[in-house]
C-alpha cells in the first residue's frame, strides 16, 4: 500500500555530498548539521539534506547516487516523515543491472524506494539533468 511521504531526510552526508547534492537538487533541499551524540565523538560532522518528495528530488537523488555508486551498487540512508508525523528510518541498497545503468532504471528504483507514486516517477523521467551535473 502506498503511504504518502511529506518529507525526506537523507542522512550521514559529508560536506562534499552536500555540495554535490545541492547542484543535483536545484535548490530544492535544505541542509543541517546532524547532532553530535556521545557515540559519535571523534567522528567527522555529518550533514542531513531535507527534501520534499518531488520529481526534481527523485531525478536529483538518482543522478547523485550514480555518482556515488561503487561498481553497480549504491546506498542511501533516509528518514521518511509521513503526513501524520510518523518517521520511518531506513537504509536502502540499490543494485543495478550494470555498472552504467540507464537513467530509467535508476529513477524507477529510487522513486520506488522513496515511496513516490507512479505519476511522480514518470514526471522525473521527463526532467532534463541539471546543467553541469552529468
Amino acid at each position: 500500500m502506498f503511504e504518502p511521504v511529506a518529507q525526506l531526510r537523507i542522512t550521514n552526508l559529508t560536506p562534499l555530498d552536500r555540495h554535490d547534492l545541492r547542484g543535483y537538487l536545484q535548490g530544492s533541499a535544505t541542509f543541517e548539521e546532524e547532532e553530535l551524540t556521545s557515540d559519535k565523538i571523534g567522528e567527522p560532522i555529518t550533514i542531513a539534506a531535507i527534501v520534499v518528495l518531488s520529481a526534481v528530488a527523485i531525478k536529483g537523488i538518482s543522478l547523485w547516487l550514480m555518482k556515488r555508486r561503487v561498481k553497480n551498487k549504491a546506498n542511501l540512508r533516509i528518514e521518511k516523515t509521513l503526513p501524520d508525523g510518523t518517521v520511518i528510518a531506513q537504509s536502502v541498497e540499490f543494485t543495478f543491472s550494470s555498472s552504467t545503468p540507464p537513467d530509467t532504471e535508476v529513477i524507477q528504483k529510487v522513486g520506488e524506494a522513496l515511496g513516490a507514486e507512479d505519476n511522480l516517477i514518470a514526471e522525473a523521467l521527463k526532467i532534463s539533468p541539471p546543467t553541469g551535473t552529468k
